[in-house]
C-alpha cells in the first residue's frame, strides 16, 4: 500500500515549505531524487538527532545512541541491495544485520575484524548460554547486542556505554565500551560519505547509486522501508 499523495514527504529544495509525496512520484530526473532523498534524511534524521549529541545542553547518552543505531540500518538500507537481500533465501530474514554490519564497519575498519580467540573465549565466560560461534566481527557484536538489545528492552548487553572514552571505542575482556557521542559523529561522516559516493555518475553502473534509487522508489510505493 502507497503512502498517500497528500503526506510530506521532506522540506522543498528550493522554497520554504514541504513537498508531498504525490509532487515527489512526479519527478523524472534521478539527480532531483537523490537530492530529495539526501534532504528527507538530512532533515528528519540528522538534524532531529543532532541536538541532543550536545553534550553541553544536555546529557542524553541511551537515546543517542538507540536513534544513532535506528539511523545506521537506514543508512544501511540506502545503500546495500535490499530487492536482491529479499531475493536471497539466506539473507532475506536478516536484512536488517546485513545493512546495519555493512555499516558499521565504516565507522572504524577495526570494527570489521574477526573476533580473536582470546575475545571469543572471554565472552562465552560472560555468556555461557550465547551462542558466539557464528559472530564474524566486532561490526556484528554491535547489531546483535548493542543495537537489538537496545531495541528490546533498552538496556546495555556486551556493548556498554562511557562518554569518558577516548579512542571512541575499546576492546576489554569480552565486551566492548563504546562513546556514543563518537559513534553518532562517525555515523555523520559515513553519512556523509556515503552520499558523496551516491552522486557520483563517472561510473555507469555505480551500484550504490542504484541501491538509494531502488530505496527512494520503494518510499513512494510502499511502506516497508521505513522513515
Amino acid at each position: 500500500m502507497a503512502i498517500p499523495d497528500s503526506i510530506i514527504f521532506s522540506i522543498h529544495l528550493t522554497e520554504p515549505k514541504g513537498i508531498t509525496f504525490g509532487e515527489v512520484r512526479t519527478i523524472k530526473d534521478d539527480d532531483t531524487k537523490l537530492l530529495y532523498l539526501k534532504r528527507r534524511l538530512e532533515d528528519y534524521l540528522l538534524n532531529q538527532i543532532d541536538p541532543i549529541s550536545n553534550r553541553e545542553k544536555v546529557q542524553t547518552p541511551f537515546s543517542l545512541t538507540v536513534l544513532t543505531c535506528v539511523a545506521v540500518e537506514t543508512l544501511g538500507r540506502v545503500v546495500q541491495p535490499v530487492l536482491l537481500l529479499k531475493r536471497d533465501d539466506k539473507k532475506k530474514n536478516e536484512i536488517s544485520k546485513v545493512v546495519s554490519v555493512h555499516i558499521y564497519s565504516m565507522l572504524d575498519k577495526k570494527l570489521s575484524r574477526q573476533l580473536s580467540q582470546n575475545f571469543k573465549k572471554s565472552m562465552k565466560a560472560l555468556w555461557p548460554k550465547e551462542d558466539i560461534s557464528k559472530i564474524s566481527s566486532y561490526a556484528e557484536i554491535f547489531h546483535n547486542y548493542l543495537r537489538t538489545s537496545f531495541m528490546h528492552g533498552y538496556r546495555a548487553k556486551n556493548v556498554f556505554l562511557s562518554a569518558e572514552l577516548q579512542e571512541g571505542w575499546s576492546f576489554e575482556d569480552g565486551f566492548l565500551v563504546i562513546n556514543p557521542y563518537w559513534f553518532w559523529e562517525s555515523y555523520k561522516r559515513v553519512f556523509q560519505e556515503q552520499f558523496l559516493l551516491i552522486s557520483d555518475k563517472k561510473e555507469k553502473n555505480n551500484p550504490i547509486r542504484r541501491n538509494a534509487l531502488d530505496y527512494f522508489h520503494s518510499l513512494l510505493h510502499d511502506d516497508e522501508t521505513g522513515l
